[in-house]
């Protein structure tokens, strides 16, 4: 997760912020049960996040013999689940930013989560397709829930990706133009909070220091500050980062401005991954393990990425 500034956008204190959620196929699908667990976390440790606007992109994938759901290759009832995930869960999202009638976020429907997820669903209608530039292999559906009525907070963008895998980075690039806040909180849908965020008290801070541009959270991965040779906060923009530098000396950081927050010098973790692997049906066992992506996962592996 990351909270990156946009610029020159303004807008009430209380939109300052949009969230972005980039989704893909997992094997777990087409449960909720992740994606649910994320959302539980941000209603327990970052509230101020329900009643922001929401743009999630559910990102392309193809068919292959070999699946491999991190390059967006999967089996063709891989593929099936995941569009009975993209179209539940959209149907689910429409609740989010309500409203308690004091302000505060109404966070009772991710309870009801999983009850709704089963009730008969309606695809959402085919808008006029956009193409990403430079990728003719996708296209763009675009579903826009209005913040709008009693109790409605906030906008809930839905953006489908029909086709090839876009990636993290381009996922990404696609939700900013559908956003018009100041600041935007980028996440994944399988890293949920692990601590509690004052997002408010951070965004105050960003404001008021006009060179702070990325602020990164503590995971496992940098907990401690250990990072390996070659790691950096954001590894798309790290490479071309650590080259400038290397050329021109730290002063070359200055234009990228990238931070990490680092509460009680970085020994808890803010993020947690969720395995998906976990959610896993008996059914879904055997698909994997007959294309041989079942791993070695035990139950005791399971148990400790979970606490890490």
């Amino acid at each position: 997760m990351s909270l990156p500034k946009t610029e020159g956008l303004d807008s009430d204190r209380t939109l300052d912020l949009t969230l972005v959620v980039t989704a893909s196929p997992i094997p777990s699908h087409p449960s909720p049960a992740v994606l649910r667990e994320v959302v539980q976390s941000i209603a327990t440790h970052a509230p101020a996040l329900l009643i922001c606007p929401l743009v999630l992109v559910f990102d392309g994938c193809r068919v292959a013999d070999r699946p491999m759901s991190k390059l967006g290759k999967v089996s063709g009832s891989q593929r099936i689940a995941y569009e009975e995930f993209v179209d539940r869960t959209s149907n689910v999202l429409k609740a989010w930013g309500t409203v308690c009638p004091d302000g505060s976020p109404d966070d009772k429907w991710i309870a009801d989560w999983d009850p709704h997820f089963e009730l008969p669903f309606l695809r959402t209608s085919n808008i006029s397709p956009a193409v990403p530039a430079g990728l003719p292999n996708s296209q763009i559906q675009i579903t826009t829930y209005a913040g709008t009525g009693p109790g409605k907070k906030c906008t809930v963008t839905l953006v489908r990706v029909l086709g090839d895998r876009l990636g993290q980075a381009l996922a990404v690039k696609e939700a900013l133009q559908h956003v018009s806040t100041k600041y935007v909180f980028a996440c994944q849908h399988d890293w949920r909070f692990g601590t509690d965020i004052d997002v408010r008290k951070l965004l105050e801070v960003m404001d008021n220091h006009s060179d702070m541009n990325y602020l990164g959270f503590v995971s496992r991965r940098t907990k401690g500050y250990r990072f390996k040779r070659g790691d950096f906060i954001e590894d798309t923009f790290g490479h071309r980062l650590h080259a400038e530098i290397r050329a021109e000396g730290l002063k070359a950081w200055g234009k990228y401005g990238l931070y990490l927050y680092y509460p009680n010098k970085g020994t808890s973790n803010d993020l947690v991954h969720v395995n998906g692997r976990m959610y896993l049906t008996a059914e879904d066992r055997k698909e994997l393990e007959r294309v041989g992506r079942l791993g070695q996962l035990t139950a005791k592996k399971r148990n400790k990425e979970t606490n890490q």
